[in-house]
């Protein structure tokens, strides 16, 4: 499974880390930047699950807006992805 990480025209992460529901919000793992596709990524091999998840971007967390998102019970959104 990839996830991928586009930032807005004009933006220049320092860092970017992907966290979530795959390793219970408790380690953030980073992702590297990607010359060619001039995207972040990370390459994760999930079992199949329906996982929640988010980014950190120079330390605030965020969704990603073109990955599928959902509202949890708190009202907090969060990404979601469907391993098969």
């Amino acid at each position: 499974m990839v996830f991928t990480y586009k930032p807005k025209a004009n933006s220049f992460p320092k860092s970017i880390a992907l966290i979530g529901t795959f390793n219970n919000w408790k380690i953030k793992w980073p992702l590297k930047y990607d010359n060619f596709s001039r995207a972040w990524k990370i390459y994760l091999n999930l079992p199949p699950g329906d996982y929640i998840y988010k980014y950190i971007v120079d330390g605030v967390w965020v969704c990603n807006d073109d990955e599928p998102k959902e509202t949890d019970v708190y009202g907090n959104i969060n990404n979601i992805v469907k391993v098969v």
